[in-house]
């Protein structure tokens, strides 16, 4: 039934698992779970939801690894009262991905991907496949 002819629900269903990290809470655990570990970086999605490359963000405080940058920002802000500006942020000028860094939106995927030839000025000497950033020689 599309969305728009489906009759409204009668009753809603409990939000018995608040997150105490934001304003969020679900109805199943599941979800929740999959909450925590995409948006804050706690625990472990189950695995059909985990990504098959794991993209860690650093804080250049005390080094914790974090699964998103959003997960960092609330680390940082918690852990060390440092507030990011939205106006800080680094956006990858192809998907508008948000980073915390030049440094981690040149090593992304989307932006890897899509870099012109002349843009990628350091060549590996057994291959000569080129890359934009220098540390994606290794």
């Amino acid at each position: 039934i599309p969305v728009a002819n489906r009759p409204a629900a009668s009753t809603t269903l409990p939000r018995n698992f608040p997150c105490d990290r934001c304003d969020k809470s679900y109805h199943l655990q599941t979800n929740f779970t999959i909450h925590q570990a995409k948006v804050h970086g706690v625990g472990e999605a189950p695995p059909k939801y985990q990504p098959t490359k794991i993209l860690k963000h650093t804080c250049k405080h005390c080094k914790k690894e974090v699964l998103t940058w959003r997960g960092l920002v609330y680390h940082l802000k918690q852990i060390h009262g440092e507030t990011i500006d939205e106006s800080q942020l680094v956006k990858c000028p192809l998907c508008h991905k948000k980073f915390l860094t030049e440094e981690e939106m040149t090593g992304h995927f989307c932006f890897r991907r899509n870099v012109p030839e002349k843009d990628r000025p350091f060549k590996c000497d057994l291959c000569e496949k080129a890359y934009p950033v220098k540390n994606h020689l290794e």
